[in-house]
């Protein structure tokens, strides 16, 4: 909330971002009049590239001033540019995955709706093992992100505390994953051998 507004970001790859997730985050964006939207990947920072989302974004009513667009940037930049956004958007059906993971490392909550598909679920699965909440539905998409929205600037410590919810997820505990694989090989390994005996 440092920019003096609510900062909504995504910066997973624009190919994700179809003509229904424009017009969802429109709804958002005329729900909150002030907030603006980071969109960051490589070449976005091209104005042919931009294009096709200016048109569909003006189309819904949202202004060239509202939205903002940057290239790719080198790993410390990257990490640094997550500062100036209060809350990340997930694209849908085809959800984020190592950019939703980078989002909440930097305390960023995010908004994200489940599909379908695998590449539907990777929001869902990611903020689960987290413990946030995951919109099921785009009203509850919608509400979530208002609420986000209106909490923020009465939160301070809120990056703290997303940061701190994933670090001690299990999403970053590397020896309870070793642990499990191990553990999984060993069932593996005597359910063969077994097999083998009955033979």
């Amino acid at each position: 909330f440092q920019n003096g507004h609510i900062t909504f970001g995504c910066f997973n790859d624009p190919r994700k971002i179809t003509r229904d997730v424009a017009q969802l985050w429109s709804v958002i964006l005329h729900m909150l009049p002030d907030a603006r939207l980071f969109l960051k990947y490589d070449r976005l920072e091209r104005g042919i590239v931009q294009s096709r989302l200016r048109d569909w974004f003006s189309g819904y009513g949202i202004g060239e001033d509202r939205l903002r667009f940057e290239g790719s940037s080198q790993p410390r930049e990257y990490f640094a540019t997550w500062n100036q956004v209060d809350i990340a958007l997930d694209p849908f059906p085809y959800n984020g995955g190592t950019t939703t993971m980078d989002a909440l490392w930097m305390g960023v909550p995010v908004v994200t709706m489940p599909g379908r598909l695998a590449v539907a679920c990777g929001g869902d699965s990611l903020l689960s093992a987290v413990g946030l909440p995951v919109a099921q539905t785009p009203e509850e998409y919608i509400s979530l992100a208002g609420t986000l929205a209106k909490t923020i600037p009465l939160s301070p410590d809120i990056r703290r505390r997303v940061r701190q919810a994933m670090a001690s997820s299990a999403l970053l505990d590397e020896l309870g994953l070793v642990r499990s694989i191990e553990a999984a090989y060993r069932d593996m390994w005597r359910t063969w051998c077994g097999a083998q005996e009955s033979h």
